[in-house]
């Protein structure tokens, strides 16, 4: 979930662009993650970043996304 908001705030990029497919779940056991694109405000890509962490569930998110 949280890759696709990246793709919709950054209008389609590609994420993890000239990264191998293989190397990405290392990068993201290194703590890696997509930078905040330019449109997207802070609050906005901390759900992103929820949405990309082991506990990320939609369940979990729903406080933060609020009514």
């Amino acid at each position: 979930a949280g890759v696709t908001l990246w793709e919709m705030m950054t209008f389609g990029a590609e994420p993890y662009a000239g990264i191998r497919l293989a190397e990405v779940p290392d990068l993201l056991e290194k703590g890696e993650r997509l930078s905040q694109p330019q449109i997207c405000t802070i609050d906005v890509y901390m759900v992103m970043v929820k949405c990309e962490s082991d506990h990320g569930r939609l369940l979990l998110l729903s406080p933060a996304l609020g009514p």
